[in-house]
């Protein structure tokens, strides 16, 4: 027997609907339908509807519409990015951020904020050089933690 799980219908993407995929692709949509609550005054989507009509809605390409002082800029990134019905045509949300941040001049935040330590003693840290896409890092060898590790090494073996 399988127990009825209660999911938020509203903010689903239409493979959630119909055969429960959740993955990033699915977490744009619902980013999407988050950025269309920001803009309508934090109004429930999809607003007058039950969710029965939002699932059929939803599976046959239905796009809210968004408020009038909502920017243009941000509604064709919700439609054209987030709303897209095939998954493989939805932006990953690396490239929403990009969007936003060219529109908006803005900077969007690095993912990574303090610098990842390897093992090897190479250290992972954003680019300073202009970024080309989400993963674009320099390398760089840092002796002092190699110098640190290999001392750390050391102790636990001379104990």
């Amino acid at each position: 027997m399988t127990k009825a799980r209660r999911v938020p219908i509203k903010w689903l993407a239409p493979e959630t609907i119909q055969r429960l995929v959740y993955n990033s692709k699915t977490d744009v949509w619902s980013y999407g339908v988050m950025v269309w609550e920001i803009f309508s005054n934090a109004k429930e989507p999809y607003p007058g509807m039950t969710n029965t009509e939002v699932k059929e809605k939803v599976i046959n390409g239905y796009k809210m519409i968004f408020a009038s002082e909502a920017p243009q800029w941000i509604v064709k990134i919700v439609h054209n990015n987030c709303w897209q019905l095939n998954p493989e045509m939805r932006a990953t949300m690396g490239q929403i951020a990009r969007q936003i941040e060219q529109n908006a001049g803005l900077t969007a935040p690095m993912l990574i904020t303090t610098p990842v330590i390897r093992a090897s003693g190479e250290s992972l840290q954003p680019s300073s050089s202009k970024r080309k896409g989400n993963d674009v890092m320099e390398v760089k060898k840092l002796k002092s933690m190699k110098k640190k590790v290999r001392k750390s090494k050391k102790k636990k073996l001379n104990k």
